[in-house]
């Protein structure tokens, strides 16, 4: 098949966890965008740079990050963070 690739913003929102606040993060889509691209994509990731500076994407869904998959549930899951770089990705997604 052929893959599609959406690319949207990100926006930061402030959530609570137990006793404590946090920023989480999610995509700057619209309502109807959101509704759409929730039933159509197989991934949501966010990607990012650690403090180091070291770009990675994030695949796993955290309390403040809007991450994941879905697919066969008795799979293994791709690591929470991966590199961001091409034969990283080609080589967890294979694994799928």
């Amino acid at each position: 098949g052929i893959g599609v690739i959406f690319i949207s913003h990100r926006k930061e929102y402030e959530i609570t966890v137990g006793p404590r606040k946090e920023t989480a993060v999610t995509h700057t889509l619209s309502g109807g965008a959101t509704k759409f691209c929730d039933g159509f994509v197989d991934f949501i990731w966010f990607f990012s740079k650690d403090l180091n500076e070291e770009r990675y994407i994030q695949t796993q869904p955290e309390s403040n990050v809007n991450a994941g998959s879905r697919g066969d549930k008795n799979r293994p899951p791709l690591p929470l963070k991966l590199k961001m770089d091409a034969k990283t990705i080609a080589q967890e997604v294979s694994k799928l």
